[in-house]
């Protein structure tokens, strides 16, 4: 180990999987471009934007497996669409048949099963129809439910100019923990590879941390994003200061304090 210089790369990483998030509106499984409802797979029904798409690579992985289930129905412009969810899921369960070391390395993220094991959308769109409706299922709801959990606590989203909202999972990178003073920031490039930089010099031995959500949120909204989407409770000491360490980004002008020419702040009590 050694200091890390502020602008210094710290890590390069690339995703054992990507592909469409769980709320994504409909989009080429494939390319991930906005879908204008020109094509779909022959196979599956899924979006795609053409044939070369829908016979790729990337989503013959997929293919067979949602080609055996209801088909779907899309419509361009939607906003949602749960049963795109499918699509990284299935990626993350057959990771193993591309990679094996790398599914190692994975299967062993935090999933917050007992967190989510009680979703109803996610039983109905992603659960049942892998472990039930699919004929000769291989799968078991176990490792569906830990495959859907480990892209739901660590996978980043990731938006390319052109292409639609998505996200990946980088196997190293997810390993990075939150704070609300984090010493470092990550970038996604176009190829969809990350880089993660140093913001300020980082001594030897100290642990390198990352913002999960937007540090402009004052601490109550902050919080509970966190609570939510990760599943813990931040406490840093930004998060245990009602000042948010002198930067008020929780407070209020006091109404009463300017009618009397005063300068007061309302701050919360309990975050």
């Amino acid at each position: 180990t050694r200091d890390i210089k502020p602008g210094h790369t710290v890590m390069l990483d690339t995703p054992a999987v990507w592909g469409p998030n769980n709320n994504t509106a409909p989009q080429c499984v494939t390319c991930l471009v906005t879908w204008t409802g020109d094509s779909v797979c022959a196979q599956c029904g899924y979006p795609v934007c053409g044939q070369e798409c829908g016979e790729g690579e990337q989503h013959s992985v997929e293919c067979g497996v949602l080609a055996s289930l209801d088909r779907q129905t899309f419509r361009p412009g939607d906003k949602t669409c749960p049963a795109m969810t499918l699509v990284n899921v299935i990626r993350l369960l057959h990771l193993a048949d591309r990679d094996p070391e790398l599914a190692e390395r994975v299967t062993v993220l935090m999933d917050h099963v007992e967190d989510i094991a009680e979703d109803q959308e996610f039983k109905e769109n992603v659960i049942d129809p892998l472990t039930k409706k699919l004929p000769n299922s291989p799968y078991s709801c176990e490792s569906v439910w830990h495959a859907l959990g480990v892209l739901l606590t660590n996978c980043v989203a990731i938006w390319i100019p052109g292409y639609s909202q998505s996200h990946a999972l980088y196997p190293t990178f997810s390993y990075v923990s939150h704070s609300c003073l984090c010493n470092s920031r990550f970038h996604v490039l176009p190829d969809r590879s990350l880089v993660l930089r140093a913001q300020v010099l980082i001594k030897e031995g100290e642990e390198i941390t990352i913002h999960y959500t937007s540090p402009a949120l004052g601490t109550v909204p902050r919080r509970k994003r966190l609570r939510q989407h990760w599943f813990f409770d931040c406490t840093c000491m930004r998060c245990g200061d009602p000042t948010e360490l002198g930067t008020f980004s929780s407070g209020l002008v006091c109404r009463s304090c300017l009618a009397q020419n005063k300068s007061g702040i309302l701050l919360p009590l309990d975050s």
